[in-house]
């Protein structure tokens, strides 16, 4: 199975992604280039999809993409990991119990809710200020402006 991985990708690619840990260690080790890492796979004899051997270029974007494709699986790992399991919130857990209460002896007077006083209707505007009634005029006359020409009703056809 594990010469069968990836099937859809090329020789090069597998190569690289099973030996990615050491490859990546020699990168950080050596500072070598692209032509360094091409000379490691030309002797392991690794070949490309059309059997024709790699170039540097070919090798460096297979090698970002095998990269790319690890901390892609990384990343999806962690976040299973991390996934908490759906909690059934309609049931109740198994160690639940229900509330217990004491009995109050102690009988008290029967209170009942406070009533709201009761708000005076005010007749006219004549409680409000000179500058107040002049805007709200004002607004009374955008409204009427805009009922009238602006938002017309639909005609019936």
């Amino acid at each position: 199975m594990k010469a069968r991985a990836y099937p859809r990708n090329s020789h090069l690619y597998r190569w690289l992604r099973e030996n990615h840990r050491m490859v990546g260690e020699a990168f950080k080790a050596t500072g070598a280039g692209w032509d360094g890492l091409l000379a490691v796979v030309l002797d392991a004899g690794v070949v490309g999809r059309q059997g024709a051997p790699p170039n540097k270029w070919s090798v460096r974007k297979v090698w970002l993409r095998v990269c790319a494709d690890i901390a892609a699986e990384v990343a999806d790992q962690g976040a299973t990991k991390s996934a908490k399991p759906p909690s059934d919130r309609s049931r109740q857990k198994g160690d639940w119990q229900p509330p217990i209460t004491t009995k109050d002896t102690s009988v008290g007077r029967r209170v009942s809710p406070p009533t709201a006083a009761p708000v005076p209707a005010q007749q006219g505007d004549e409680h409000l200020s000179e500058r107040v009634r002049a805007q709200l005029a004002a607004v009374d006359e955008q409204f009427a402006y805009l009922d009238r020409h602006i938002i017309r009703p639909k005609q019936r056809t």
